[in-house]
């Protein structure tokens, strides 16, 4: 069970509010608070990239601000029984993709290298060919396992794929857009008024702040 934020916007502009919210979504959100730690992915014009992560709590940590027009940032609570350490912060990178996930993946399979139900969910989308194929990647997993959420960021080459997809606690799980000139933001609580909630079964993919393809996979 975790908090998340990932945007997409048009181009560079400061990101340390969003690194502000995140600390309050895990310190006083629903289900705080978030304590096994955190971490982030925040991409930049000029190609640089700053990836950080920390084992404690967000909300006890401080970063200089990095422009961006393309992060990730996640605050972990460890799932009932599973390891929490350096090496099962999000998000996760292989694959020129970087995944970040909020939910318990009940009969995951936990054999690879972080003890992660995360990273079996990760390794089973990864490799998608387009659009069409990530969904279709996501139903079959999604027939074949006992969740909570499948709820996902994703950063794909310079594209952001969000995924709402959730059995449970629809408050809690339930993932939040805000779009303005800068672009958009997602959440998984809101930030602020002109924030909207996503359908159960959405599926996003979001190119320099706009959604340019969009469908709900459980036929909403």
């Amino acid at each position: 069970m975790c908090r998340m934020i990932g945007f997409s916007f048009t181009e560079d502009d400061e990101v340390s509010s969003l690194f502000e919210l995140l600390k309050k979504f895990a310190k006083s959100g629903l289900h705080s608070p978030h304590t096994d730690g955190w971490g982030c992915y925040l991409k930049n014009s000029d190609n640089n990239i700053f990836c950080y992560k920390n084992i404690n709590p967000v909300y006890e940590d401080k970063i200089d601000n990095f422009n961006s027009y393309l992060g990730i940032f996640h605050a972990r609570k460890a799932s009932p029984g599973l390891p929490h350490g350096m090496l099962q912060l999000h998000p996760f990178l292989a694959d020129n993709s970087v995944f970040a996930h909020n939910g318990t993946i009940k009969d995951a399979n936990l054999d690879n290298p972080f003890s992660s139900d995360s990273f079996d969910l990760f390794n089973n989308l990864r490799d998608f060919a387009d659009f069409e194929d990530l969904g279709k990647r996501i139903i079959s997993f999604k027939n074949k396992h006992l969740f909570t959420s499948i709820n996902f960021l994703m950063i794909k080459d310079d594209s952001f794929y969000v995924l709402n997809l959730y059995n449970e606690e629809e408050d809690y799980y339930t993932l939040w857009l805000k779009k303005d000139q800068k672009g958009i933001v997602v959440s998984s609580e809101t930030v602020n008024e002109f924030s909207k909630p996503l359908k159960n079964g959405d599926l996003l993919k979001i190119v320099s702040g706009k959604i340019v393809e969009k469908i709900n996979l459980l036929g909403a």
